[in-house]
This record gives C-alpha cells, sequence and structure tokens, in this order.
C-alpha cells in the first residue's frame, strides 16, 4: 500500500467557552458561587473554581469580575484545539440553587491527503475534506502555488466534488493525469477564509536505475 500523506487544518488555535445570551460572555455567577466546567460524557468534572481538574495543559480556566458588584465570569479555554474536542460542555453554578449551563463545541476542519513524491507520466491523486460544524461546505477551491486551478490553465487536471451520504462533510478529488516537473508545487485547498489545507508534489523524472555489485 502506498505511504499517503495527511495533514489536517482546525480553524484556531484556541477557543474559550463561552455564552453570548448571557450578558458578558462567560460562565455568570455571583461573587461566591462555586463554578465547575465540564463536558457531557465525561464522569469527572474539567475544572472547579480556577483550577483544572484533569491532566490536559491545554486547558485552563480565566476568572474574571463583571461590572455589576459580587458579579464573576469564568471563561474555559481549549488551547490547540483537536476534533475530540468536540460536544456540550456545562457550567455548573452552585449558589442558594444549583444552576447548569449548557453550550456546543463544533469543530470546522479540512484535511488534505495525498502521495508527496509521484513518478514521471504517472497519476497523483490528491484528496480533500472539509468541514465546517453543523452545515455544509459550500465548495472547495484548489490552488497551486498560490495560483487557482481551472481546465484551462491545467488542462491535465481533473477536478470532482461529492457528499458523502449521512454526513455534513464536502470532499474534493484532484487528478494530475501524466504528471510531469512542471505538476511539482504546492497544492492548495481551501473551503473558506480559515479553513486552509496544503500538500507538496514532487514529480520524480530521473530514472530508477539498480547498481549491482
Amino acid at each position: 500500500m502506498p505511504h499517503m500523506n495527511y495533514r489536517s487544518s482546525v480553524v484556531a488555535t484556541w477557543f474559550k467557552l463561552c455564552f453570548s445570551k448571557w450578558q458578558g460572555g462567560g460562565c455568570r455567577s455571583i461573587y461566591k458561587s462555586k463554578v465547575s466546567w465540564g463536558k457531557v460524557g465525561r464522569n469527572h468534572p474539567l475544572s472547579f473554581g480556577s483550577d483544572v481538574w484533569v491532566k490536559d495543559a491545554r486547558l485552563s480556566v480565566e476568572h474574571r469580575t463583571g461590572p455589576e458588584p459580587e458579579e464573576s465570569y469564568w471563561d474555559l479555554k481549549i488551547r490547540h484545539v483537536a476534533l475530540h474536542d468536540e460536544g456540550d460542555y456545562q457550567c455548573e453554578i452552585i449558589a442558594n440553587e444549583k444552576t447548569v449551563r449548557t453550550v456546543q463545541l463544533q469543530i470546522v476542519v479540512i484535511t488534505i491527503e495525498g502521495r508527496k513524491f509521484v513518478e514521471s507520466a504517472h497519476t497523483a491523486y490528491i484528496r480533500c475534506n472539509a468541514t465546517e460544524g453543523d452545515r455544509y461546505p459550500e465548495d472547495i477551491d484548489w490552488f497551486k502555488n498560490g495560483d487557482k486551478i481551472d481546465s484551462l490553465s491545467y488542462p491535465n487536471i481533473v477536478i470532482t466534488k461529492y457528499r458523502p451520504e449521512m454526513t455534513l462533510t464536502l470532499v474534493s478529488e484532484l487528478a494530475i493525469m501524466r504528471a510531469s516537473a512542471r505538476d511539482s508545487g504546492t497544492y492548495i485547498c481551501r473551503s473558506s477564509p480559515q479553513l486552509i489545507a496544503s500538500l507538496d508534489v514532487n514529480v520524480l523524472v530521473g530514472e530508477f536505475n539498480i547498481i549491482r555489485v
């Protein structure tokens, strides 16, 4: 099975869980309330107060006071966001009575895969997958060394697109027919200004000689 080079790109390197419908955002509480963050499906809380209770250096809690007296906000921050971070998060406020607020974190991601080295006159294949949370990506554009690929400028390149059933993913496949040295370069797929992934393709034009000793 040929080796495939695989790269992915997530929109943000960090994400702050907050609630825009709440005044000021974040997990809003009375100053002396006890506040914890958790992820639905986990048995243990992620944080309590300003302390993170799990072994994940990417997590932190930002505590800030609000404009009103005794008003306080607790923001859970996730750095280097990954696909497994997607899901529902809950902020639990314990005062005279317990209050639970829920927010959904959706990860938008784009991946690109293909062979990094291709023999001359062979066909090179590159695949790009884009997912944008709860909606279908509108389209995927392809570029080579910064130039947009079209059938007039790149007649030996064929691009196909499809949407797999039961998913919100858009897949685009690029085929470089009878690849030559001029086809070497950086290929980029883009579904939005934030969702971009790239792959370097090298077409090998020299003959492979076996030297026997």
